[in-house]
């Protein structure tokens, strides 16, 4: 199933027993999280997002990730109203833990971005609707978060006008985005978001790994 090219061959092979939340031996992560995006053009040289969304039409397992990548508000929605702290979930092995210490961790990993949010997948795939209501269904201190790595001056000053001290109360891998951003050569995060924090304290954003 996680090598399905079209939605015909995915439907001919769930006709015939095949599992839709199969988990491949490499990175233990199911069909509908191969598709997402294409990696490997060689191999794929289309997108398969219809496919993905196709296996979510047939009641595959998703996540956050998935629903905001396929730009599902309606999925996203769901997910929020049955656990609201989907929002703080990263692509990491902390939300995505491996099960066989032998395999590689999540495909997110090299479809999305290591550590990257819901919210920055959103965006990335240009589901700015999904964006918006990610950011609404946010605690204060998560939206602070998404804002470094967006490099979102704005918002970033607009928040820190409202709650000061918001900063305090950030966890340890919130705080960590700022150095995040550097690491992966985020240039407007780095020259906007300091320059807002310069009043605030930014060792207070600032933590290496």
């Amino acid at each position: 199933m996680h090598f399905a090219s079209f939605i015909e061959i995915a439907e001919f092979l769930l006709q015939r027993g095949a599992d839709i939340d199969a988990r491949d031996l490499v990175h233990e992560s199911t069909p509908g999280q191969h598709m997402v995006r294409v990696i490997q053009a060689r191999y794929y040289p289309r997108d398969r997002q219809d496919i993905a969304r196709y296996l979510v039409s047939r009641g595959c397992q998703t996540d956050i990730f998935l629903a905001a990548a396929l730009g599902n508000l309606d999925l996203v929605r769901r997910h929020i109203e049955t656990d609201p702290d989907c929002v703080r979930m990263r692509v990491s092995d902390q939300y995505f833990p491996k099960h066989d210490p032998r395999s590689t961790g999540t495909y997110y990993i090299p479809a999305l971005g290591a550590d990257r949010t819901p919210h920055q997948v959103a965006r990335d795939f240009g589901h700015e609707e999904v964006f918006r209501f990610l950011m609404q269904h946010s605690p204060e201190e998560v939206k602070l978060s998404q804002a470094c790595p967006l490099g979102d001056e704005h918002l970033f000053q607009a928040m820190l006008a409202r709650r000061p001290n918001m900063a305090e109360n950030l966890s340890a891998e919130e705080r960590r985005q700022v150095a995040d951003a550097a690491q992966n050569n985020n240039t407007s995060a780095v020259s906007g978001i300091p320059a807002a924090c310069r009043t605030q304290g930014p060792a207070r954003l600032l933590t290496t790994r």
